[in-house]
């Protein structure tokens, strides 16, 4: 079921309930097939949301996979020129970004823990 059909569904549902000469009964299936229309396009929705995560989850994984490939390439190529000091720079270099992101990140989720909680405790 679209999102078309289901909107259509709704105008059509908005004009019968307008008119006074609809009975409950009737009211009670346009409810229930307004429910049935409106799970079926929020299940379509939730398809398409997953399949959009699983395709960005999967570029990621390519994008980090060539970055890793590109960065071994260059360590390779610096070992054979004899540059292993650039290499253990740029280790270095990666070591204390990631351990400085891993502390921040840390860190900030500790304050908004304590915030949380001072706040419950007012």
């Amino acid at each position: 079921m679209s999102y078309n059909n289901f909107l259509q569904y709704k105008v059509k549902r908005l004009r019968l309930r307008l008119d006074p000469r609809n009975s409950n009964e009737e009211e009670n299936k346009r409810n229930y097939e307004y429910a049935k229309m409106a799970l079926g396009a929020r299940k379509e929705n939730l398809s398409e949301e997953r399949a959009q995560e699983k395709e960005m989850f999967t570029r990621r994984g390519f994008f980090i996979l060539a970055v890793i490939v590109v960065t071994f390439i260059f360590f390779g190529w610096a070992l054979h020129l004899g540059k292993g000091d650039i290499v253990m720079e740029f280790v270095k270099m990666c070591l204390y970004t990631s351990l400085g992101a891993f502390g921040s990140y840390n860190l900030g989720k500790a304050k908004g823990k304590r915030e949380v909680e001072e706040n419950l405790e007012e």
